[in-house]
């Protein structure tokens, strides 16, 4: 599953219980940092991309690899006006080689 996520998510000490809840359910495969105007202008909302596999109890590890990305470029501006840099198309290409070296498969 992959889903955007408002920022406040992963560091409001009052939505602890989301975050205790997912990793009971399985594991966070990869979080994407992604810019501000990656949703403008529609939303000016910080927002995080969370990949995550839903396993059964008994697979779910305790210590396990997380892929970790910073999109600084969303291929427009804050008005919607197409840019040339697009960082976020670029995570894919690390995804694949972050999946190489840990031995990942869904």
């Amino acid at each position: 599953m992959a889903i955007v996520l408002p920022d406040g998510i992963y560091g409001n000490e009052s939505l602890g219980y989301i975050r205790n809840w997912l990793l009971k359910q399985g594991r966070i495969v990869a979080v994407i940092d992604v810019p501000l105007e990656t949703f403008m202008p529609n939303t000016s909302t910080k927002t995080t991309i969370m990949i995550f596999q839903k396993l059964s109890e008994a697979k779910i590890k305790k210590d396990y690899p997380v892929f970790m990305a910073v999109a600084e470029t969303c291929g427009h501006d804050r008005r919607g006006k197409e840019a040339k840099d697009d960082d976020i198309l670029k995570v894919s290409d690390s995804f694949r080689e972050w999946s190489k070296k840990n031995d990942f498969k869904f």
